[in-house]
Order: C-alpha cells, then sequence, then structure tokens
C-alpha cells in the first residue's frame, strides 16, 4: 500500500522510514522532467460539490436524505488485528537505540529528595518512527515532555517510578487491549501503510520492557542517584513510547523533516500562566483563580497552537472525504494513459503488419498532447508521472519507426515494444497508485472522523497533563465531571473548522462548503463529546515555576539598541548537569547575539547575519575540539544537536526563532559549557571586564577531566566516537541543504575517526603527550574564543 507521504505525496513507494518526499514543483522552478511531481492540492479544473451554509439541510422530497453524520466501523486488518502485544526485547537497529538522556533534578535537605525537574534539553529527542527524519509532532514534543515532567515533579524517585508505572501502564493498554484507542488507529494506519504500522511493534514493546525494569530498579535501588538514574532511563523509554503511538508524529510536509513551527513562544506563555495562576492560588486558598477575559483567550490560543493541524489534517486524509474529485482525477488520468496505450498500440502494429501507416503517423502528435495534458496535470503523482513518462518516449519511439521503411527485422522490434514488461508493469504501477488511492478515499470520511477527533483528544489530555491551569482558565473540559460534553467538544471542533478553512480555502469559495463538511463536523463533536473524561488538577505548587526559569524566549525589536530581548538561558548539552557552567558568560554571549544583529533593521536582515555567523562558527578552530568533548556529551549526541540548532538558523522563518536556536547553538559548540565548576553564580555583568567573564577554574578542570579521559580506557572512548561517527551518518539528509553544515558534518565524522584510530594504536607514552596537548588545546581554543567574542562586544556596547 502506498501511503501519502505529505500532503504532496500519495503514490510513492515507501516504507516510511528513510525515503526523501518528491519535491513539489513551485512556481518558477524549471522543468525537469527527470523529477516527479507528486501534489495534492485541488486543480483549477476540478469541480467540487458544495453546499450553500444558509440553505436547509433538507433534500427534495424525491431524493434520498443526506447522512447528519459518517457511520464509523471497526476495522480488521492482518498484523494489529492478530496480534498479541508484550513488552520483550528486541534488537533494534541503531537508529532506533534511544540515546535521548534525562536528568533527575533532585532537592531537598532531610529525608528523601523530591524531584524539582526532569531535565531535557529541547534539543533531545527519541528516535524518530521514520529513520533519520523526525517527522512533525501532532502535539508538541515539548508539550509530551511537559507532561510527564510535571506529573512527577514534587515526588520521591520511589512515587515517581510508581506514576511512571501507572503512566506506562495507561499508554500500553489504548495498544495491547483489542478496543485500546491505539490499536484501533494502529489497524486504521494499517490500511493505508501496513509497513509503518508493523514496523512500530518491536519499539513500542522494546520500550515497554525497559520501562518496567528500570522503574522496578528505580524502586528496588538502595542508592538514591542510582534509583535516580534508573528513572531518567525509564522516562527516557516512556517518551520513546508515546513517540511511537500512531499519530504522535506523522510525515513531515518538508522533504528536510521537520524543521519546528514556533512552538517554544506559545510554551512560554503557558509555562508563565501556570506559575502565576499556581501562586494566585496558593495565596487565596483556592485550586486555580478565576482568569481573566484576556488570559482566557490568551490560554486557549496558547493551547492549540501546541497542536499541529495541518500535520494531523494532512494525516487523516481529510481533503479526500471533503473532495472526493481530488483522488478521482487520478482514475481519470490512468483511464487515459490506458487509452494513449492502447492507440500507440495500433501504431506499432502499423509498423509491423505495414498496414495504415500514414494514418497512424498523423494521430501521433494528438497521442503526445494526451500525454501532456496527464504530465501537466497540477496534482499529478509519482507513478501516474513515470507512466506518462513512458508512453512519451513510446509515442517518440512509434513515430520514429513510422517514419522508417518497413523491413521484417523493423516489424519484428516492433512486436516486441508491443509486447514489453517493462511497460506493462509501469503502466501497472499507476494503475495502483490509481486503485490504492480509490481505496483510501472511499475511506476517508470515517478515516478523518476516527484520526482527528482521537488526536484532538489526546491532545487536550496531554495539555491538561502539562498545564493545567492553562486548561482550566480554556474552559476544557467540564470541571466537575472532566467530561468534555457537547460545549466543550464544539469549542475543540470549532479550532479544527478554522483550520480547515485556512488549509483547504479553495473547498469553501465564497458561503458555500463541501457537501460531506456537515457530516464530517457533526461526527468528530458528537465522538469527542462521548470519550472518557479527562483529569485536570491544577496546584499551588507547580513544575512550571521551576522551569519558567530556564525557558529560552527572544524577541526581536530593531527599534532597540539591544534589539534581541533574551529571557531564560539555552539549554545545557546533554552529560551536563543543570545549567552547566558558561565557559564565556552567557551575558557576553547574548550581548554577541545582539552585536551580529545590530545592523539589522528588519527581521530578514537579522536572520540573513545570523545565519552568516553560524556559517562562520562552523568553520571555526572550536569546531576542531568536536572530537574531544566528554564521552558522555558524545553519547548524548550534543554534535546531532549542535547541528541541528545550525540547521534551524539555516531554515529560521523569523528573528526570533533564528536568535533562539543560534544561542542554543553557541551554547553546544565544544566547551562552551562544561559540567565542571561553581554553579553558584559569577556576578556576570554585560559590561564585565575580559577575565571575569571567562570561566578559567571550570575550563581548567575540563581540560584535566579530557586528559584524565584520553590515557583511562582509551579503546572504550574510540568505540564511542566512533559509533557517533556512525550515527551522524545516518542522519546526514537532515543536513545536507546547506553546503558549509553539510562540510561541517562530514569534516566532524572524519575528526572522530581519525582521533578513534589514533586512541586505539597509540601506546601508554603517546596517550599522556597527546592526552596533555589535548588539554592545552581546549582550554587555549576557548580562551581565543571568549577574547574574539568579548572585544567584539565592547564595540556594540561603546557603538
Amino acid at each position: 500500500m502506498k501511503r501519502k507521504r505529505t500532503k504532496s505525496q500519495i503514490g510513492t513507494k515507501s516504507s516510511g522510514r528513510s525515503k526523501t518526499a518528491p519535491r513539489k514543483k513551485t512556481k518558477g522552478d524549471p522543468e525537469d522532467e527527470t523529477t516527479p511531481v507528486v501534489h495534492l492540492q485541488k486543480r483549477k479544473s476540478a469541480p467540487v460539490l458544495t453546499l450553500d451554509r444558509p440553505q436547509s439541510m433538507e433534500m427534495d422530497s424525491d431524493t434520498a436524505p443526506r447522512p447528519t453524520t459518517i457511520t464509523v466501523s471497526k476495522p480488521h486488518t492482518d498484523i494489529w488485528g492478530t496480534v498479541k502485544f508484550q513488552a520483550r526485547k528486541h534488537d533494534l537497529p541503531a537508529g532506533a537505540v534511544v540515546h535521548l538522556r534525562p536528568l533527575v533534578d533532585l532537592r531537598g535537605d532531610t529525608g528523601p529528595k523530591k524531584i524539582a525537574g526532569i531535565l531535557i534539553s529541547r534539543l533531545q529527542r527519541t528516535p524518530s518512527p521514520f529513520g533519520n527524519r523526525m517527522g512533525d509532532h501532532t502535539t508538541s514534543w515539548q508539550g509530551v515532555v511537559d507532561s510527564v515532567r510535571a506529573s512527577l515533579y514534587g515526588k520521591t524517585v520511589k512515587e515517581a517510578a510508581t506514576a511512571l508505572l501507572a503512566m506506562q501502564a495507561t499508554a500500553q493498554a489504548s495498544v495491547s487491549d483489542p478496543d485500546g484507542a491505539a490499536r484501533d488507529l494502529l489497524m486504521r494506519l494499517e490500511t493505508v501503510d501496513a509497513t509503518d504500522a508493523a514496523g512500530r511493534i518491536e519499539p513500542l514493546e522494546n520500550s515497554a520492557r525497559l520501562v518496567a525494569e528500570q522503574c522496578a530498579t528505580a524502586l528496588s535501588e538502595k542508592s538514591e542517584s542510582k534509583a535516580a538514574q534508573a528513572l531518567a532511563t525509564a522516562v527516557a523509554q516512556h517518551l520513546n513510547f508515546l513517540n511511537h503511538l500512531p499519530f504522535s508524529t506523522v510525515p513531515a510536509a518538508s522533504a528536510r523533516g521537520s524543521t519546528g513551527s514556533g512552538e517554544g513562544t506559545y510554551r512560554g506563555a503557558l509555562l508563565a500562566y501556570e506559575a502565576k495562576a499556581a501562586k494566585l492560588a496558593a495565596d487565596k486558598g483556592t485550586a486555580a483563580p478565576k482568569p481573566r477575559t484576556y488570559e482566557q483567550n490568551d490560554m486557549r490560543t496558547a493551547l492549540w497552537k501546541m497542536f499541529a493541524f495541518d500535520a494531523a489534517m494532512r494525516e487523516s486524509y481529510v481533503e479526500y472525504a471533503l473532495n472526493p474529485q481530488s483522488y478521482g482525477d487520478v482514475a481519470e488520468q490512468y483511464s487515459e494513459l490506458q487509452k494513449v496505450n492502447a492507440e500507440l498500440d495500433k501504431a506499432l502494429t502499423a509498423v509491423a503488419t505495414n498496414k495504415g501507416r500514414v494514418e497512424a503517423l498523423k494521430d501521433i502528435p494528438g497521442l503526445l498532447g494526451r500525454i501532456d495534458d496527464v504530465q501537466k496535470a497540477a496534482g499529478i503523482y509519482q507513478g501516474m508521472h513515470r507512466a506518462a513518462g513512458a508512453l512519451r518516449a513510446k509515442a517518440e519511439d512509434a513515430r520514429t519507426r513510422l517514419q522508417q521503411p518497413h523491413t521484417a527485422l523493423r516489424a519484428e522490434t516492433a512486436r516486441k515494444v508491443i509486447a514489453s514488461a517493462k511497460n506493462a508493469h509501469i503502466l501497472a504501477e499507476a494503475g495502483q497508485v490509481a486503485a490504492d488511492l480509490k481505496k483510501i478515499g472511499d475511506g476517508a470520511p470515517e478515516y478523518a472522523v476516527v484520526v482527528l477527533s482521537n488526536l484532538l483528544y489526546k491532545h487536550l489530555r496531554v495539555m491538561a497533563a502539562a498545564y493545567p491551569h492553562a486548561v482550566t482558565a480554556a474552559g476544557l473540559p467540564d470541571p466537575v465531571s472532566g467530561k468534555l460534553g457537547r460545549p466543550a467538544a464544539e469549542m475543540m471542533v470549532k479550532q479544527l473548522e478554522g483550520a480547515l478553512r485556512r488549509e483547504y480555502m479553495d473547498l469553501f469559495p465564497k458561503r458555500t462548503e463541501p457537501e460531506q463538511y456537515a457530516p464530517l463536523i457533526e461526527s468528530i463533536t458528537q465522538t469527542l463529546a462521548g470519550l472518557p473524561p479527562i483529569t485536570v488538577e491544577p496546584r499551588t505548587t507547580t513544575w512550571a515555576s521551576e522551569a519558567a526559569d530556564t525557558n529560552l524566549v527572544v524577541d526581536f525589536d530593531p527599534a532597540l539598541k539591544e534589539s534581541l530581548i533574551i529571557n531564560g538561558r539555552a539549554p545545557a548539552p546533554p552529560g551536563v548537569a543543570g545549567m552547566g557552567c558558561h565557559t564565556t558568560a552567557w551575558a557576553i554571549e547574548t550581548q554577541h547575539a545582539n552585536h551580529l544583529v545590530s545592523d539589522a533593521s528588519s527581521g530578514p536582515q537579522a536572520v540573513r547575519a545570523l545565519k552568516e555567523a553560524v556559517r562562520k562558527d562552523l568553520q571555526s578552530r572550536v569546531m576542531e575540539l568536536a572530537a574531544l568533548l566528554p564521552a558522555e556529551q558524545i553519547e548524548g549526541r550534543q554534535l546531532a544537536g549542535l547541528f541541528d540548532e545550525a540547521a534551524s538558523v539555516l531554515n529560521a522563518p523569523d528573528a526570533s526563532t533564528a536568535a533562539m536556536a543560534y544561542l542554543s547553538f553557541r551554547n553546544l559548540m565544544p566547551f562552551a559549557t562544561v559540567n565542571e565548576g561553581d554553579r553558584g553564580g559569577h556576578a556576570e555583568k554585560k559590561d564585565g571586564g575580559l577575565d571575569i567573564t571567562f570561566d578559567k577554574t571550570a575550563m581548567k578542570l575540563a581540560a584535566d577531566h579530557k586528559r584524565d579521559e584520553l590515557t583511562t580506557d582509551p579503546k572504550s572512548l574510540a568505540d564511542k566516537l566512533l559509533a557517533e561517527r556512525d550515527l551522524l551518518a545516518t542522519e546526514l539528509e537532515r543536513w545536507e541543504d546547506d553546503d558549509t553544515l553539510a562540510t561541517a558534518v562530514e569534516t566532524v565524522r572524519a575528526r572522530l575517526k581519525e582521533q578513534a584510530a589514533f586512541l586505539k594504536r597509540a601506546k601508554s607514552g603517546e596517550l599522556a603527550e597527546y592526552a596533555a596537548e589535548a588539554g592545552k588545546k581546549v582550554y587555549d581554543t576557548r580562551l581565543v574564543e571568549h577574547k574574539r567574542v568579548w572585544k567584539e562586544v565592547q564595540t556594540f556596547l561603546k557603538g
């Protein structure tokens, strides 16, 4: 089965794991007959059956009444319809292994310490169901992570392990139970992409096993630190389980994979409200303060900005449900190609029999024109485009043969062309595309109802766990019963209606709407209203108070001298406890970012300046330290995070996004943030002196640590470097769109290989000498970088 990979990619043969989505042709693209066009937008020639909104829903008396809802039945499939889900071990490929490394922040002076936070860099992800492409999260990844943070906040390690087991049991039951919601969605996914659906079994089962094992360790381990480590591993595996549930992550619309959607700004608003509401509730002794009107509206906006309507609608096939003509055209194209093929066979028969050659030759231009009409249709799929191309070649071949004198050899060759298995296979593939689309399209109304209602419900459930004060302020769900009920369901569906009209505006000309629109909306509303209650528990103490202090948010105002208004800090590299120690003071780094955009009078100019800066940094001497990063930071995928943030800058849609990504990128540069040193603060000032803004102590300790690491177990370290080199190779497509970035990745991979080779062959004397040189190089390189940045900041401050 060929599954729709993006809004523009049905008809491609893909397992959904590592294929690159074909590029949509846009205005200004050069004609390229070798690049198949796969696009699902409405054609201008495609009529859409619509209804006038003010008209009565009654049909004429002699016409069958139109259904007011869409009937939903249970799917039956061979894989998820029969598989018995078990938590068990599987040997997963390297790309499916979880490298996420949360840090459990424990605090307290007496008795068992309590969890103040689960620290997970926003740069870290669990493996994608689609291989090296992260895809689009329907509910924001940060929102999902926050729901786990909120659920474990304020608990001891053992209490948190028990709570996590309960959370996992709920998620797992939705897959293992025959009537579970996730299993139902997996069966529906199987009907359109059996490979994708089946590929989730092993990651889900493996993570389920590891959550149980690691939570058991956390509950039995006497050492609090070791128990916390086990809990952290369990959290990572639980998040991986959630990420592999159906439609949690869907194939990205962009061929590059997901590049983010500005969710950080809305998360920041939610965190701020959670912290404010919790404090007010504590002061007044109430569970939740009554929100002002503007707060209610702001929270509704923020909550739904954390949901990717475009991704959810794309993968629910709602467009097919609303406009059957969008997939019906493909059947017409295939029928036309079949007719053209039959005419070409007649022309080649004329070559073989030497009869009717003149008439056949006259027909060729018309046949080529019909092929052109198919190839240039605004919405042709890859399989159909390939078949049309094959028939074009066949038509040109027939024209050449018709113009040549008849010979026995040419007659025999013509008969072989008619009987060509290759052409028959290509045409059959086009037929399969049409058949697949018809099957998907015919079931699209039911599919869309189930998928969209489930995703909207799941999103609200996640939001309620993560941001209960915001959900309460938004009036979702009913504060007493927890049920959505009709009013809340209508509020949620109103958000969907707005998204549908924005995404598919061609289907809603003037005051009309597609015939299936009203039944679809009513069916989703009824489904939502009847789903189980959602627990919402606003508290007077909240994890958001801790998280808000470390959340990085940047605004851009070119009218100000410091045009980047920076709040919070960039996340620390994986493997670094807490926020770590900045070798160059964070205040200097933020002022340096302001220096970089100081000449920008507009957002696009600021973005260009930051792009230029990130390219220079990728080629700087600091990057020569990449292979010298501590092993725990290498294993934590700091380098992949660094390259991802560089890509985020290079693809940033606005100055705020570019600045947040740039500051995060700078924080991930080798030894910009280290695990060693004093976290107590150093009275940092943006106009601080050269020496005081460089953490010499932390940097010396980091250099010493590296010297020890190089000589303690060099062969084990070498294996870790090679493992990271191999992992980076599986992710190259994410970074290949920019030449400077792609070159930087390959350069780092080469350094990892070179360093590993040396560590494996070097004798102890060589290692000691090299370790001393490496430690010095780390310190000196960072000091040179600090001086450069500090001097540029002084220029900015004096300007």
